[in-house]
């Protein structure tokens, strides 16, 4: 018995050794939804627009500065035009790729609104959109790791653009239990200059149509040229996380940035 709790306590020590050696930085972790989201400016932009989720705000006075409004006044248009963009959705990518998405929101474009917001305070309001209706979707690993995917619907409930997902023959669905010390072990042991690591990035490639997670080097070295720099990453399947494949990737550096940032820490 008095060895069997000391290899208990033993395993406990290797398990806290081995967590404490891999102590994420949550800052790291990160998304490309900003990559996937330019929908919303191509196709809305400023317009007098309205939000509508689950969990939004329950007031019948909506507010002009696009925060969620309670999913149950969205109009019934709406409400109908979001079943034809995820009929659209699983016909396209099917239902594996639908049932790993999750709703977020529904915006509604009102035109005849325009006075109303900028009497409200929305002076960048603009008649100048395409679409009249914006469904988000998202692909979640977990709360900080998402892509968000917006499909734009005109006024006649027509969907512009799906083109951009995946689509039935390239999908494979990712893992969502992900363990980020295992990340940056497979990481390291393709490319042994990954570490430290700068961001842990879950993305979504447009052109190959798979998601990936990308492990992004921190520079140790401090330019004082401007330039364009090499940067070290590390690309590995979401699908799949044993595959992996080292690349390098660029940042630039501004001179005059630098230079002002040493004579502040001065």
């Amino acid at each position: 018995m008095k060895g069997f709790w000391i290899l208990s306590v033993f395993l406990l020590l290797v398990q806290f050794s081995a967590s404490a050696q891999c102590a994420i930085d949550k800052s790291t972790i990160t998304n490309n939804s900003w990559r996937t989201t330019v929908h919303h400016a191509r196709y809305i932009g400023n317009a007098p627009s309205y939000v509508f989720a689950f969990g939004g705000d329950t007031a019948t006075n909506w507010n002009v500065f696009r925060k969620p409004i309670d999913i149950k006044q969205m109009p019934q248009k709406a409400s109908i035009y979001k079943k034809k963009v995820e009929d659209s959705i699983i016909q396209y990518s099917g239902k594996a790729f639908f049932n790993d998405l999750k709703f977020i929101s529904a915006e509604v474009v009102y035109p005849e609104k325009i006075d109303h917001f900028r009497q409200h305070g929305r002076n960048d309001i603009l008649q100048m959109y395409t679409a009249t209706y914006l469904y988000t979707y998202r692909m979640a690993v977990d709360s900080l790791a998402y892509v968000d995917f917006e499909m734009p619907v005109n006024a006649n409930g027509n969907l512009m653009d799906v083109m951009f997902i995946p689509n039935k023959s390239t999908y494979k669905r990712i893992i969502k239990k992900v363990d980020y010390c295992k990340l940056l072990k497979t990481a390291g042991k393709v490319a042994k200059d990954i570490l430290p690591v700068s961001e842990i990035s879950f993305e979504y490639d447009a052109k190959l149509k798979t998601f990936n997670w990308i492990i992004t080097n921190k520079p140790n070295i401090v330019h004082t040229q401007s330039g364009k720099y090499p940067m070290r990453k590390v690309t590995i399947n979401a699908a799949d996380l044993t595959k992996a494949e080292p690349g390098f990737s660029t940042y630039e550096v501004i001179a005059d940035v630098v230079k002002l940032s040493s004579e502040v820490k001065d």
